[in-house]
């Protein structure tokens, strides 16, 4: 086998590790998994006790303040928490986000988790 055929055989071998542990996890980042779940949500934040409104929430978190994401709800939170420990680690910063995964009943996760205490 040739170097190059090997990279390929473990490149395409640690794709197909990382699809299967995609569907038992709940972020799907960096595997060719299929969008098996479809999240509506919306986003409600605050920055030092005042609301943010849709252009602020887009312009913090680079995702509109109510859409729709094509791949796991962890990848909304993940984004979310990115920058909450960045850029927004000096803001007073708390996040609801009100979402629904292939139209089930909504739930609401916060930011920080004892936000919504």
């Amino acid at each position: 086998m040739t170097p190059r055929t090997l990279v390929a055989v473990i490149f395409l071998a640690g794709q197909v590790v990382l699809v299967v542990a995609s569907q038992f996890g709940a972020a799907r980042w960096f595997n060719w998994a299929p969008h098996s779940s479809q999240v509506q949500y919306t986003i409600v934040a605050s920055a030092d006790g005042r609301p943010l409104d849709a252009g602020e929430v887009s312009r913090r978190f680079g995702l509109a303040a109510t859409g729709w994401e094509a791949h796991a709800v962890r990848n909304v939170q993940d984004i979310i928490v990115q920058y909450a420990r960045t850029h927004g680690r000096d803001e007073r910063l708390t996040v609801e986000l009100h979402y629904s995964v292939n139209g089930r009943p909504g739930q609401v996760w916060t930011w920080p988790a004892d936000a919504g205490r």
